[in-house]
């Protein structure tokens, strides 16, 4: 199964469609939460407090600012994680580490999720 690679990223930047069955996600944005059905296309993650909760075949993982997020599990699962200093790539099932200071950022995808 072909894994949808996520490139070029920025805080403001407007993220590629998701693809696949079961493609969900949840977006915090300073304005509040909204809700994104499958194959929906993600809005611009803009300014400092931006968080995501993304939908996983294994749950819904909260990716906010500042906190230490425990390893993503299962295979294929990878994460692309930008923090103030840039963006980090993660290979699958490795730990997280703490995500620090404003505008931190993160998407997660599966197999499961981010498929084309």
């Amino acid at each position: 199964m072909h894994i949808l690679e996520v490139q070029d990223l920025a805080p403001e930047a407007a993220l590629p469609a998701l693809q696949g069955p079961g493609t969900n996600a949840l977006v915090h944005t300073p304005f509040g939460f909204e809700e994104l059905g499958a194959e929906a296309a993600l809005p611009a993650l803009q300014g400092p407090g931006t968080n995501a909760l993304v939908h996983t075949p294994f749950a819904f993982e909260e990716l906010g600012a500042e906190p230490a997020l425990p390893a993503l599990q299962g295979p294929g699962t990878n994460a692309l994680v930008h923090t103030p200093f840039g963006f980090e790539e993660l290979g699958a099932e490795a730990p997280l580490p703490a995500l620090q200071g404003p505008g931190t950022n993160a998407l997660v995808h599966s197999p499961f999720a981010w498929n084309a």
